[in-house]
Order: C-alpha cells, then sequence, then structure tokens
C-alpha cells in the first residue's frame, strides 16, 4: 500500500503530502538491492548519491535540501538531507501527479 493509498484524503498542501511520504520505516543502501528505485521505499543514502542526482540533471523541484528528480516520462524520486543524513524515496506514478499538482511543476520535461 502506498502512502496515498493509506491517506485517501488528498493533502491540501505540498509539504503535508511531503510528511505522508517521508513518513515510514527507512532502509539503509546496504538493505535493499537498490533501495532507491523501489516505490514507497524510504532509503538513508550517501552525501555522494544524494549529490550525484543533484547534479546530474536540473531538479524538477527544489526548496532548501529538498529536491525531486525526475527523467522523461518517468516517477519522481525525492531527496532529502536532514542534518548529515540524507534520504531518498521513489514516487508512485500517482504519487508523482499529486506532487507536481500540489507543487504546481509540471510532469514532464
Amino acid at each position: 500500500m502506498t502512502a496515498t493509498e493509506k491517506h485517501s484524503k488528498k493533502p491540501r498542501s505540498l509539504w503535508a503530502f511531503i510528511e505522508i511520504l517521508t513518513n515510514g520505516e527507512i532502509q539503509s543502501a546496504s538493505d535493499a538491492d537498490p533501495p532507491w528505485f523501489e516505490e514507497g521505499t524510504i532509503a538513508r543514502i550517501d552525501e555522494t548519491t544524494y549529490w550525484y542526482f543533484l547534479e546530474l540533471l536540473p531538479p524538477r523541484w527544489m526548496d532548501g535540501n529538498w529536491f525531486a528528480f525526475g527523467e522523461g516520462t518517468g516517477p519522481f524520486r525525492l531527496f532529502w538531507q536532514n542534518k548529515d543524513e540524507f534520504f531518498v524515496r521513489e514516487l508512485t506514478d500517482s504519487e508523482t501527479r499529486t506532487f507536481c499538482e500540489l507543487s504546481k511543476t509540471t510532469l514532464h520535461m
């Protein structure tokens, strides 16, 4: 069950939605293969991976230490930094559409 299915009522703001998306069990990068490409999985990643995706393409959305990475028509990956820890969560197609609507970001470039 995805975050949006757990909370069937549509969030009123982007940050309320981000709170839903980032609330859950956190895996270390070594716990899954690869963790940042599994829908709905929050993965603790290293700083190098965070910066790799931040610099690979311009972020689709960015606010402080938060950014959404997206390629073509695929789902977004939400990255964030909390103090000296780094995280990522791949969104589902539905979550990506909700994220785009709430953040006023275009779905595809």
